[in-house]
């Protein structure tokens, strides 16, 4: 029973961290979810992890974000959680954005709109058409830019959202 417990007390402990993060300053809830890491977490916990601190520090310290997207991506291809490896490896594309590697921000784009189109998942492969539109917006092309918003509307009509 402890066992199955263990990723909602390690989640709720991640919760309560963030909590009190955001009351005490920025740094200090990065140290204390990275105090969490431990190789004998499930993958999940400590990609889930990886995922919340690239998740709130993109904007802020994009350099660390990427290094923890990168991380939280290993951790869910351990366990073929392919959305959760998708969410982590679109927050590596935005952290390559914001570093002015539009190159490579845009084929890790593709990577991840190719693994969505395979899991089937019409949210996931709007929110990558999305991602590769605002590439082409923020590049200057924006007929480019309108195709792929307009694939992502398509999508999102037709699961009605």
């Amino acid at each position: 029973m402890l066992l199955k417990s263990t990723p909602r007390i390690v989640l709720f402990l991640v919760s309560y961290v963030m909590l009190i993060g955001n009351l005490s300053g920025q740094n200090m809830q990065a140290d204390s979810l990275l105090k969490l890491i431990d190789h004998q977490n499930h993958d999940s916990i400590n990609g889930n992890i990886y995922h919340e601190l690239a998740k709130t520090y993109y904007l802020s310290d994009t350099k660390n974000a990427l290094i923890w997207a990168r991380e939280g991506t290993k951790y869910f291809k351990k366990i073929s959680s392919l959305p959760k490896m998708t969410k982590c490896m679109n927050l590596e594309a935005v952290c390559l954005l914001i570093l002015d590697q539009p190159d490579e921000s845009i084929k890790l784009h593709y990577t991840i709109l190719k693994i969505r189109e395979g899991l089937n998942d019409p949210e996931l492969i709007a929110e990558s058409l999305i991602n590769i539109g605002n590439i082409f917006y923020r590049g200057q092309d924006k007929e480019q830019a309108i195709q792929f918003y307009l694939k992502a509307q398509k999508l999102a009509l037709k699961k009605n959202n």
